[in-house]
């Protein structure tokens, strides 16, 4: 009887202790630990669910959703319609992109949205033009225009297109577009390497 007593008591210690662990690749490790590839600074979410936007205003648009043991990287910061300071993500699994509020992450890049990035604007056949939070056509939208002072951060390869990751400076709007929309090439970084 000794004996089974003992055995489920370890058990009960080994079970209490995987309760509470965090989730597989949760913001507990250092962010140079995340595995990031590509642009960004290596960073997880404090909790999930943690929503990102077009726009950082948490009133604005429709949302998609981090979750843990991703690689997200923090891109820039900017001040959102409510003050607050909120960054530009990137999921480089998912390839998501979108905005959320700063203190939702484990990291944040101190470089701040309007000084980074390449000037670009758009071919004049396509100006407005649409740009999402993850590059497939039946995705939500938002319009971009090119009196908005678009920049591009980077661009990736999806679906046998190439697409740049870009940011309208006015609105503060962010997406992804078809790179052949832009008039000059945008960005020579690779988002995901």
């Amino acid at each position: 009887m000794k004996r089974t007593f003992k055995t489920a008591m370890a058990s009960l210690i080994v079970a209490a202790s995987l309760l509470t662990a965090p989730p597989a690749g949760h913001a507990q490790k250092p962010a140079e630990d995340v595995g990031i590839t590509g642009i960004g600074e290596a960073t997880d979410i404090k909790a999930e669910p943690t929503w990102i936007r077009f726009r950082p205003d948490v009133n604005y648009g429709p949302h998609l959703v981090l979750e843990f043991g991703t690689d997200i990287a923090s891109i820039c910061q900017i001040y959102g319609a409510d003050n607050l300071l909120w960054s530009l993500v990137y999921d480089h699994d998912k390839r998501f992109v979108g905005f959320t509020h700063s203190d939702n992450l484990t990291h944040t890049r101190r470089k701040w949205c309007p000084e980074i990035g390449k000037l670009t604007n758009l071919q004049p056949q396509y100006n407005p033009a649409w740009v999402r939070m993850h590059p497939v056509d039946n995705w939500a939208h938002e319009t971009v225009q090119d009196n908005e002072d678009i920049v591009s951060h980077c661009w990736i390869s999806f679906g046998g297109e190439s697409f740049d990751l870009v940011v309208a400076r006015r609105t503060k709007t962010v997406g992804f577009i078809r790179s052949a929309y832009l008039a000059n090439p945008g960005s020579l970084t690779r988002c995901t390497t």
